[in-house]
């Protein structure tokens, strides 16, 4: 699974269609049929879009969130987290959204879930979206602090997948205000990672941590602990 804390499940809905059977009509003793009216359009829903990461805000609730997000659903995940397939600002590179929303402190933490991305050995391609996206986040929040080893003592270039693969090597940049990037939309911090489904596919997380998210933290931990 892509990312262990915030992997996206589908979710399949079956949909029975039940069909009848008309009786044909002589044509000789039916009577004129009258023109079926034209079917009319169904309304088109306006999109809700805040200014913060993906067009979302920190401290949005279920319903607003909803509002935003039609096919927002749950997850099997843990309580409160819910996915979707987008968003309504996505990006390219992402395939699927996760958002943590505590009942009390609502929207809190952003994951978004890369696209796979198919490399050699060697990860040029993992390392080269890696960057790209780096400098567009750079651009826009400033400095940051790169991750980039492995716990290997051999580390030659054509065992890089492996590595990623076995979680022997990190590939992440954190901004936040300790390394001073300008964080804005009550941000706390942004994290892009690399990760890797097989040793000829990676993908990237990116996550956006709000100022609620220690709230939503505590908030948690005491539905958690509520029964003892």
């Amino acid at each position: 699974m892509k990312f262990n804390q915030w992997k996206a499940t589908a979710c399949f809905i079956s949909v029975i269609a039940l069909a009848g059977c008309q009786e044909k009509v002589s044509s000789a003793n039916a009577p004129e049929m009258e023109e079926a009216a034209a079917p009319q359009p169904a309304p088109v829903r306006a999109q809700v879009t805040y200014d913060g990461p993906f067009g979302l805000n920190m401290g949005l609730s279920t319903a607003e969130a909803k509002a935003a997000i039609p096919d927002l659903e749950e997850s099997d995940q843990g309580p409160r987290i819910y996915r979707a397939d987008s968003v309504p600002v996505p990006h390219p590179d992402f395939e699927s959204y996760s958002l943590l929303i505590s009942q009390k402190s609502g929207l809190c933490k952003i994951v978004a879930i890369g696209k796979d991305i198919k490399s050699g050995d060697a990860g040029y391609e993992v390392r080269s979206a890696f960057d790209a996206l780096d400098k567009a986040i750079t651009s826009k929040y400033g400095n940051g602090k790169k991750y980039d080893f492995t716990s290997q003592r051999h580390d030659s270039p054509q065992f890089w997948m492996m590595h990623l693969l076995d979680k022997n090597r990190t590939l992440a940049k954190v901004w936040d205000n300790d390394e001073g990037s300008n964080l804005t939309s009550n941000l706390t911090s942004i994290i892009l990672e690399a990760g890797a489904t097989s040793m000829s596919t990676g993908y990237l997380v990116m996550s956006y941590e709000f100022q609620n998210m220690s709230d939503c933290a505590a908030e948690a931990e005491a539905e958690k602990n509520k029964g003892l």
